[in-house]
């Protein structure tokens, strides 16, 4: 896990390069940032909440891809996760900064199947997350999958 502020182009940099320094490579990548605005329709956009997302769910991704790709060897694994709530009403900002995010990766996708890495996109089960409970207050948090059980079946997909 590494900590830093993936908007911050020098942090990242530093970041690739002291992975590069101490292990040369990067086997398994696991992409689990995002900004997360609130659900609200989307004649209540706010623009701080959009120009937020759009720097932390697409740019900071367009940019820190380059950045990690030569890290990654051909047998590398690169995963990311797909949210099914992105097209639902009320997702106005969420949905489309996630849906710009897995179209960059799926275009990457597509331009490594022959060469590598392999790139996942995942689709995770409904959660007790913080963001989940954000999105959905009032849900009965016991209906939803444990993190633990989650973790343990998408890990498996990986085959690593």
């Amino acid at each position: 896990m590494a900590p830093i502020d993936l908007t911050d182009e020098n942090a990242v940099a530093q970041l690739c390069r002291s992975i590069f320094d101490r292990w040369g490579k990067v086997k398994l990548w696991a992409h689990t940032a995002i900004h997360a605005a609130p659900l609200g329709p989307v004649i209540t956009i706010d623009s701080k909440d959009w120009e937020k997302s759009i720097t932390n769910n697409v740019t900071a991704l367009a940019k820190l891809i380059p950045m990690v790709s030569p890290l990654l060897e051909e047998d590398s694994k690169v995963v990311f996760f797909e949210d099914n709530t992105v097209m639902k009403k009320f997702s106005s900002i969420y949905g489309a900064t996630k849906a710009a995010q897995i179209h960059l990766v799926k275009t990457w996708q597509d331009e490594c199947q022959s060469t590598g890495p392999k790139i996942c996109v995942l689709q995770p089960n409904p959660m007790p997350t913080a963001v989940r409970a954000r999105f959905y207050p009032g849900e009965n948090r016991k209906e939803l999958k444990s993190v633990k059980i989650e973790a343990k079946r998408l890990v498996s997909l990986l085959e690593l």
